[in-house]
């Protein structure tokens, strides 16, 4: 036999009733004063001559940020120091991922060290900021910093160009010229070499048991190749800027080497085609080394 459908009872009696009740009510309650609030704001707005809206984000901002990674002038857009102030957001925060990453991966590796300095100075880091919150500090580094570093007119200065002060860390960049591609360049063919150098030690290994040293040799073969590269990106700097006489200048019969006859997508100038062909031509040479070796 089936059993009898369950009938509800829209009573006050009944608890389930008295319950929806109460959340319509409390709902209501929300709505209203919700309603309220923004009916307040708006009438206030209008007495003031605010307007509300997204319309400023096209307005000039009146400001200047005097970090960023993107150049930013006072006489442009709230929209665009926005997207400034989010880009050096994420600047922060992954320069933050990486060094705490590296900073808390040392100190537990620290503290399983058997050295008994290295074991006790991870514990004491650990044990001392592990329950401090991130927030407080913050402040304290804050203070500290702002307390007992001298003004920016008699900063610190650590390394020539870097500077230390109440202002912060102030150091220069290097900036990015033509001749870094050769250093770049010079940098894969380093890479390159160093790969050939692993298959032809592996190779060796494999033929007589005995491997040959790996890791110094490769190291040598890319801070070579990245020192020839920059060498080669800093002669033809000093070609284009003139500084080089033309005595000097290998280039003497037909066009000079500080003109500029190819360059293509910006960056891809004669020097730095002369790189990369070499370096084609280094790891055929090296490949074929390698099979013939077998």
């Amino acid at each position: 036999m089936a059993a009898p459908l369950k009938t509800r009872s829209w009573s006050w009696r009944s608890k389930a009733f008295r319950g929806v009740l109460y959340q319509v009510v409390v709902l209501a309650l929300i709505l209203a004063a919700g309603g309220y609030l923004l009916h307040n704001t708006l009438e206030n707005m209008r007495v003031r001559g605010i307007q509300s809206g997204f319309d400023f984000i096209t307005e000039p901002a009146g400001f200047g940020i005097g970090e960023s990674i993107v150049p930013f002038d006072s006489s442009e857009s709230y929209g665009k120091a926005f997207l400034v102030g989010l880009s050096n957001t994420f600047r922060v925060a992954i320069l933050g991922i990486v060094l705490s990453t590296v900073l808390g991966t040392l100190v537990g590796v620290g503290r399983l060290s058997r050295n008994f300095l290295v074991r006790t100075l991870s514990g004491a880091y650990v044990d001392l900021l592990r329950n401090v919150p991130l927030l407080l500090q913050l402040f304290i580094w804050y203070f500290v910093l702002t307390e007992f570093l001298p003004p920016i007119e008699s900063a610190l200065q650590p390394l020539p160009g870097t500077f230390f002060s109440k202002n912060g860390l102030q150091y220069a960049l290097p900036l990015w010229v033509p001749g870094h591609w050769a250093t770049l360049g010079g940098f894969g063919v380093g890479l390159l070499g160093a790969w050939a150098w692993a298959r032809w030690v592996r190779a060796r290994r494999e033929a007589t048991g005995r491997a040959p040293m790996f890791l110094l040799p490769a190291l040598a073969v890319v801070a070579a190749a990245t020192a020839l590269g920059w060498l080669l990106g800093v002669f033809q700097m000093l070609l284009v800027a003139g500084i080089i006489p033309e005595t000097l200048e290998p280039c003497t019969q037909g066009v000079p080497c500080s003109e500029t006859v190819i360059e293509w997508f910006g960056f891809l100038t004669i020097p730095l085609l002369s790189v990369l062909a070499f370096s084609v031509i280094i790891a055929l040479l090296a490949l074929a080394r390698i099979r013939g070796s077998r």
